[in-house]
């Protein structure tokens, strides 16, 4: 999916950091389904979605978001009343908590 617009355009004088109102975002998922018997399933899926440039809310106001992406990978197991499933954690880059990598990404804006 690929979306690209311009968001409704306000002008905070309180804001120290002028806006961009470009919106800019792609995104893409992938499924496979296995029946591996008369009785079990394997649903493996992923995806990931890229914003260039966006102003999303947040618990504290609105924030420019730019070159942020985010990917998923999931596997489900299904046999008869039994069902499991794998979801790998996002990596981190070393030396970088999560809080400072979103703060790189995000800008009061």
């Amino acid at each position: 999916m690929y979306f690209k617009g311009t968001d409704f355009e306000f002008t905070d004088p309180a804001e120290v950091i002028p806006r961009d109102f470009d919106q800019e975002r792609f995104s893409g998922d992938l499924r496979f389904d296995f029946r591996l018997d008369d009785r079990s399933t394997l649903i493996v899926n992923g995806g990931a979605s890229r914003m260039a440039s966006s102003i999303e809310m947040t618990g504290i106001g609105a924030a420019q978001a730019l070159d942020w992406t985010y990917s998923y990978v999931q596997a489900r197991f299904n046999r008869g009343s039994l069902f499991a499933q794998a979801q790998p954690r996002q990596p981190v880059r070393p030396g970088v908590h999560q809080h400072e990598r979103r703060r790189r990404h995000l800008h009061a804006a």
